[in-house]
């Protein structure tokens, strides 16, 4: 079964452009540096103050209004650095769990990354015991991000779309369609008109966990609502989801 979901095919010019939107009042980033500390600059028209957050995707960010002093910003980052290095530390580690630039974690196993790289050739990946093997024509960062990505991508779906059917039915419940993102905040969501989301970066998780999330939204097709029926019936079908509810919680997101 697993080398049926371990497998891809990237042509050419058929690749998807993911689309993100901006928050309210976002003019502008810009990737700047102080010193050690790496960080994205945002211009915010509703920022009051400088602010700084750690994003799971953009790493530091610093949020700022629209008349900024640079030196000011330096001050800002110095002041704050022992909150910058814990923070970007600890992201740094729940990345590095997930995946690296030799390793990559599928369901919750460790995978070593072997790269081909053959001009010309059409990106492929595939699995050979603990082995990713990627083909790739040209090995750039931006070219290994959207292939694997889209490999990713393509696994949860295999595993997700087949699973919240059985699941469905087990739990005589009924959804309206299943979409796919990458969601900075939520590991999954269930919309009132029956449409379930998931993040498909739950790939990373053991099943287990994937089940959980399948489970929750589906509990809310009955409860839209996270009342102590909600939990009792996430429960009948999931009676360890205490456990699956750290694992997702020590990555940093929730589930809606």
């Amino acid at each position: 079964m697993l080398d049926s979901l371990f497998s891809f095919t990237n042509h050419p010019g058929r690749s998807k452009k993911s689309t993100q939107k901006q928050a309210p009042g976002m003019s502008h980033a810009v990737q700047k540096n102080f010193e050690d500390i790496s960080y994205l600059h945002t211009i915010n028209t509703r920022a009051r103050s400088y602010r700084l957050k750690i994003d799971p995707n953009e790493g530091l960010v610093l949020v700022t209004p629209t008349r900024y002093n640079q030196d000011q910003i330096n001050r800002f980052i110095a002041t704050n650095r022992a909150w910058i290095e814990t923070h970007v530390g600890k992201l740094t580690q729940k990345k590095e769990f997930l995946e690296t630039d030799t390793t990559i974690r599928i369901f919750d196993a460790l995978f070593t990354k072997h790269i081909i790289e053959i001009p010309g050739h059409a990106s492929t990946i595939s699995l050979q015991e603990k082995v990713l093997t990627i083909t790739v024509s040209e090995q750039t960062p931006t070219k290994m991000r959207n292939v694997i990505e889209r490999f990713l991508q393509q696994t949860a779906e295999q595993y997700i779309v087949p699973r919240t059917k059985q699941l469905a039915e087990k739990m005589h419940t009924e959804y309206a369609r299943i979409k796919f993102g990458q969601h900075k905040t939520q590991w999954g969501s269930c919309h009132s008109n029956g449409t379930l989301t998931f993040n498909w970066r739950l790939v990373h998780a053991p099943t287990q966990v994937i089940d959980y999330v399948i489970i929750h939204e589906l509990a809310h097709r009955t409860h839209l609502n996270h009342s102590a029926a909600f939990w009792a019936l996430v429960a009948k079908f999931d009676p360890k989801y205490e456990t699956h509810k750290q694992w997702l919680k020590r990555y940093g997101l929730s589930v809606g």
